[in-house]
């Protein structure tokens, strides 16, 4: 069970491919402090930011030119 106060900082668990990540500790290896949702998802989906940058690939075409954390959380919720 995910208690109330906590709730304000994270909706929920992890996806299990990002469980290393959990934790209040952690929050600055995903987010931007400070700047709204700005999230960090390329600084380790390395992979998909040399797709977007040689505009190659799916997410190539779905995001364009907004290849940053926030259009990945277009589709994916964490």
């Amino acid at each position: 069970m995910v208690r109330p106060s906590y709730a304000q900082i994270s909706p929920g668990p992890l996806a299990r491919a990002h469980e290393s990540l959990n934790g209040p500790l952690n929050c600055t290896r995903c987010h931007e402090v400070g700047a709204g949702r700005a999230l960090k998802c390329l600084t380790c989906h390395t992979e998909i930011q040399k797709r977007l940058a040689e505009r190659r690939g799916m997410h190539a075409v779905w995001v364009g030119a907004r290849a940053d954390g926030s259009a990945c959380a277009t589709c994916h919720s964490d």
